[in-house]
């Protein structure tokens, strides 16, 4: 077996150059599409809480009831350890236990009880992941095309 190395270019300190710009370009451009898909994920959490009927108040179109739930979701500023970068949504800085009831399903805690044996889920994490996740791929998609 042979291997057969050509020169790329004339000078390879352009081409190595060239390389570094445009990882540099690829990783600014994909941070910044983290950013917008987290934030767009945030926007659907919200969304999915607002139009889920409510589990406890029959005919109520909701999930909303103090407001807490809805309000407390945010999306964190990008971070980065090493080459790994990374951007949250949810229910980052204020978590109460009745959030994970109402995602999940389950048996009702706290004040939420009311009477209801169960909460049906409303899937508002699992949601705006799968958006998240869709919309990330057709980003880099296009971030490397």
């Amino acid at each position: 077996m042979s291997v057969r190395v050509e020169r790329i270019g004339p000078d390879m300190t352009v081409y190595a150059s060239d390389v570094q710009k445009d990882t540099k370009r690829v990783i600014a451009e994909s941070v910044e599409a983290m950013v917008e898909v987290a934030s767009n994920a945030g926007d659907e959490m919200q969304y999915i809480i607002s139009t889920t009927p409510s589990s406890i108040v029959p005919g109520k179109p909701n999930r909303i009831d103090t407001g807490n739930m809805i309000e407390s979701v945010e999306v964190s500023d990008p971070t980065s350890e090493g080459n790994v970068y990374s951007v949250s949504f949810g229910w980052i800085d204020n978590w109460e236990d009745y959030f994970g009831v109402q995602d999940k399903g389950g048996k009702p805690v706290g004040l939420h009880k009311r009477g209801v044996d169960r909460i049906s889920p409303m899937h508002a994490i699992a949601g705006a992941g799968i958006q998240a996740d869709q919309q990330m791929e057709e980003k880099i998609r296009k971030i490397l095309s």
